[in-house]
C-alpha cells in the first residue's frame, strides 16, 4: 500500500516492477531482453526515454541500437538510442533514446512546399510521400494553409501541427518478422474525456496552481500574409478581416464590417480592464483569406481570453495499478480537485513524464485553456506567433485570483461537476 495516496488499495513497490525492454538492431532483429532497468522516465510530450542499466557485457547497449516496450494502454513504442554512457567504476550504462518517428524522419528532406486551403490529412500524406511513415488516424481534419521550410520531413511535420491546430502523435505496431506499421495521427486539440478524477485525498501529491493574466487578450487585430495583385495594376496587400461580417452565433461573436479586431463581449466583461478590451494581435503570414483568417483569429482568442490555470503535481498512475476504469494518458481531459480550496475542473494534460518503475509517481503538469500549439510557443516566443496579451493594472494578483477562485467554484456549483 503507497504511504503518499492512503486511498489507493493495490500498490506495487519500485522494486517488484518490472518492465521488459526489448533491444534491436536498425534492421529491427532483436539482440537482447532486459528487465533490470535502474531508471526509467518516459516523457510523453516529448518522445524522449531515460533508461539506467547495470552494465552487462554480453547485453551491452550502444548508440544505434533501438529499445521497445509496450506502454500501460497496450500501445508499442520504439525509441532509437542517441546517447549511451558507460559510468565507471560503477559499471553502470545511462541511455537516452527518442521515438523513431523523429529519427526516421529528421533524416528525409523537402526543398520546401507551399500548402494552400488543403486538409490537414491530404497536406500530411504529401509531405509524407516517399518516407516510410503515413497517415493514420483523423479525429479532426481542418483546412489550413501553410508555407513549409526547407529542411526536414520532421520540421515540416510540426509546421502543420502548429497551423493546423492539431495534435499529431506517432503510432507504431512491431510484428513478430520485425515489420514495422509507421503512422502519424492527427488529434484534437481538444482532448479525450475518459472519466479520470485527479484528487489530493486520493491518487495526486502536493499540487501547485498557478493563476496567470499576464498575457490575457479579450480583443485580437489579425493579420494575414501578402495578397499579390496578379493584374499588375495595383498594389500588393496585407490580410486582413476588416471586411468580413459576422454575426453572433452560439459558435462565436460578432464582429461588424469595418473593425480590424475581433473581441469576446463576454471575456472583456470578465476580465477587461476598466470594461474596455484587452487587446492582442494574431499573425499568420501562411493566410491569405480573409475569412480563413477571422476564423483562425477566433480559436486563437478563445485560447487567450481568460486567466491560464496551470497545475503541477505528481500523481498515481491507477491505471497501472489494477483500476482498470482509470487510464491516465497525455492530451486527455481530467477532472482536478483540489479540496479544501473548492477548486474542481475538467482541465487538460499537457506535459506527463511517466516513471515506468514506479506507477506512484508520475509527475504531469494540466492547463485549464484549449492547449494549441499556438499558446503554447508563444509563452516562449511571444513574437513568433504575434499573439500578445495586455499586463499591469490596479488589481493585486492575490485580488485577482481570489475574484478568479470565487467564480471558479460559482461556475462549478452550477455545473454540477
Amino acid at each position: 500500500r503507497s504511504t503518499l495516496f492512503p486511498y489507493t488499495t493495490l500498490f506495487r513497490s519500485r522494486d517488484g516492477v518490472r518492465v521488459q525492454f526489448t533491444f534491436l538492431d536498425m534492421a529491427n532483429k532483436v539482440l537482447f531482453i532486459r528487465d533490470d532497468a535502474e531508471r526509467a522516465q518516459w516523457s510523453t510530450h516529448e518522445l524522449s526515454l531515460d533508461l539506467e542499466f547495470p552494465y552487462l557485457a554480453d547485453k551491452a547497449i550502444s548508440i544505434g541500437q533501438r529499445v521497445f516496450f509496450t506502454d500501460a494502454l497496450g500501445n508499442h513504442q520504439i525509441y532509437e538510442i542517441k546517447q549511451a554512457k558507460t559510468l565507471q567504476p560503477d559499471n553502470y550504462q545511462q541511455i537516452t533514446a527518442e521515438h523513431i518517428c523523429i529519427s526516421e524522419l529528421s533524416d528525409e528532406h523537402i526543398n520546401g512546399k507551399e500548402i494552400t486551403d488543403q486538409k490537414c490529412a491530404v497536406a500530411l500524406a504529401d509531405l509524407l510521400e516517399n518516407t516510410l511513415w503515413s497517415v493514420g488516424t483523423k479525429e479532426v481534419n481542418p483546412t489550413s494553409s501553410v508555407d513549409l521550410s526547407r529542411g526536414s520531413v520532421w520540421q515540416a511535420v510540426l509546421q502543420i501541427k502548429d497551423n493546423f491546430n492539431v495534435y499529431i502523435d506517432p503510432r507504431v505496431t512491431l510484428a513478430n518478422d520485425g515489420t514495422i506499421t509507421r503512422k502519424l495521427d492527427i488529434l484534437s486539440t481538444a482532448g479525450k474525456w475518459r472519466g479520470v478524477r485527479l484528487s489530493i485525498d486520493k491518487n495526486m501529491l502536493d499540487p501547485s496552481v498557478t493563476y496567470d493574466d499576464s498575457e490575457v487578450a479579450t480583443a485580437l487585430y489579425g493579420y494575414g500574409g501578402t495578397i499579390h495583385d496578379e493584374s499588375g495594376k495595383g498594389e500588393d496587400t496585407e490580410c486582413t478581416f476588416t471586411d468580413i461580417e459576422w454575426k453572433k452565433t452560439a459558435d462565436h461573436p460578432a464582429k461588424p464590417k469595418g473593425q480590424a479586431y475581433l473581441e469576446d463581449p463576454t471575456a472583456t466583461r470578465e476580465y477587461g480592464r476598466n470594461g474596455r478590451a484587452r487587446i492582442g494581435f494574431f499573425q499568420n503570414n501562411d493566410i491569405t483569406d480573409p475569412e480563413t483568417l477571422l476564423q483562425k483569429t477566433w480559436e486563437t482568442l478563445k485560447t487567450v481570453s481568460s486567466p491560464a490555470i496551470s497545475i503541477d503535481g505528481t500523481v498515481a498512475d491507477l491505471y497501472r495499478m489494477g483500476y482498470a476504469d482509470q487510464p491516465l494518458a497525455l492530451h486527455d481531459v481530467a477532472l482536478v480537485e483540489i479540496l479544501p480550496s473548492g477548486f474542481k475542473k475538467k482541465i487538460q494534460i499537457i506535459q506527463m513524464t511517466v516513471d515506468l518503475l514506479d506507477p506512484s509517481s508520475t509527475p504531469l503538469t494540466i492547463w485549464s485553456y484549449i492547449p494549441n500549439i499556438i499558446y503554447i510557443q508563444r509563452k516562449t516566443d511571444m513574437d513568433a506567433t504575434g499573439s500578445r496579451g495586455g499586463g499591469g493594472g490596479n488589481k493585486s494578483k492575490e485580488t485577482e485570483k481570489a475574484e478568479f477562485e470565487a467564480q471558479i467554484q460559482s461556475i462549478n456549483a452550477g455545473t454540477g461537476l
